[in-house]
């Protein structure tokens, strides 16, 4: 049996860490997904809060077209996910988190 291939690692991870300035954040990360940069976002404690449906009227499940790669939400008991999230986010728990934080070539922290 084929394991499915492992979704290709970002040539950024942005990590939002805190709810406040999270629209300023997201617009400027959208930005740099416009112009062809490979870019992930992982939103853990405070920053889960910047979540919601849409962003200035562009729906959290419309990311990916404009260029996000993934949408990550670091959550405590990963298995049992908000039912409040969009289903374009990937939950993950701590183990992946340090991970990804040894994997990526490069994070930026704003």
């Amino acid at each position: 049996m084929t394991q499915p291939a492992p979704t290709p690692l970002p040539d950024q991870l942005f990590v939002l860490d805190r709810g406040e300035d999270s629209g300023e954040f997201l617009d400027m990360l959208l930005t740099l997904c416009t112009f062809g940069m490979s870019t992930s976002l992982l939103l853990v404690e405070s920053g889960i809060t910047a979540l919601t449906a849409e962003h200035r009227g562009i729906p959290v499940t419309r990311f990916p077209e404009m260029g996000l790669q993934q949408l990550m939400v670091g959550l405590h008991g990963a298995d049992d996910p908000d039912p409040e999230l969009p289903e374009s986010v990937i939950t993950v728990n701590s183990g992946q988190i340090r991970d990804l934080y040894a994997r990526v070539p490069r994070i930026l922290h704003p």
